[in-house]
């Protein structure tokens, strides 16, 4: 069973980050991104980071035992992108037997992002179980490579390719 861990990036196209882990291997997951931190960091923040620092992390999150992906919309207004990314999110989640989506928390989305999934979810049906929260990247390292997967597509070429997303 795979748990998506959901990160955006607003800039250009909106995206959807995603990391999936297995639940077996959250708890090595979560120890190695802990290890990244410098003295003094609460989390990793990509686009905080020099570019000689997202390398070494994305060196790092390459040899985990994660997968990672994106799912974009060009669909110009945000509200409607997001909307359209997370509907998608939910859609595939059977076939990749994701059972929990864990997105950063923003407190002005939650009560939308739980409409959306709810809704999707009455679509797919009641065979369909799926868990879903917002969390606060404070406390959950996972949503660190979703954040980087989201940063790196945006900026393209080199570092999707550092990503593993080309």
């Amino acid at each position: 069973m795979l748990v998506a861990f959901v990160d955006e990036c607003k800039s250009g196209n909106f995206s959807l980050g995603i990391t999936l882990v297995h639940v077996r291997d959250l708890k090595l997951v979560r120890s190695e991104l802990r290890k990244l931190r410098k003295p003094g960091q609460n989390r990793l923040h990509f686009s905080k980071e020099s570019d000689s620092r997202r390398k070494e992390i994305l060196s790092t999150m390459r040899i985990l035992p994660v997968q990672v992906f994106v799912i974009e919309s060009a669909l110009k207004h945000e509200r409607d992108a997001r909307e359209a990314c997370l509907t998608e999110l939910v859609k595939v989640s059977r076939s990749l037997n994701i059972h929990r989506i864990v997105l950063e928390e923003d407190q002005s989305l939650v009560r939308r992002d739980n409409s959306v999934i709810r809704s999707q979810l009455r679509v797919l049906g009641e065979s369909h179980k799926l868990d879903y929260f917002h969390e606060s990247p404070n406390f959950e390292p996972c949503l660190w490579i979703s954040d980087a997967i989201a940063w790196a597509n945006q900026k393209g070429g080199y570092w999707r390719v550092l990503a593993g997303l080309a």
